[in-house]
């Protein structure tokens, strides 16, 4: 029996940070806190923006505007104080994403970073990499 996908995995990349999905993953706040969770922890981390691909991913039911609120309130509390992080770029590929993203984006205004989303990777890699 094939072993299961790991649900995320993180690319380390020498400006930012890329955080994939496998195709399909249920995007659920448990598995969004569990990625954000592991992305603090990368030594890395606080000289690093980053890029989440969130494309072919199925929103679940349970990303609603309380799941994501309390989302932004965990990035609040544990977001590392000595962080260098100023952008996080939301690829997407569909309307109700883009949506949630769009959500998101406006409960965490007032986050310590810039959030935009965009649907072509190639856009938000240019936004990170610019000054």
């Amino acid at each position: 029996m094939p072993a299961a996908s790991a649900p995320f995995d993180l690319d380390v990349g020498e400006r930012y940070i890329t955080v994939h999905f496998p195709p399909g993953a249920a995007v659920t706040p448990t598995l969004v806190s569990k990625a954000i969770r592991a992305e603090f922890d990368l030594p890395e981390y606080p000289e690093r923006n980053d890029l989440w691909d969130l494309r072919g991913t199925v929103m679940t039911r349970a990303i609603d505007s309380d799941s994501l609120s309390l989302i932004v309130e965990f990035i609040s509390a544990e977001f590392p104080a000595e962080s260098h992080h100023r952008k996080t770029a939301l690829v997407v590929d569909t309307d109700l994403a883009f949506g949630i993203a769009r959500m998101f984006q406006m409960l965490g205004d007032e986050l310590p970073f810039e959030v935009e989303i965009f649907k072509d990777a190639a856009e938000a890699v240019a936004w990170l990499e610019a000054e």
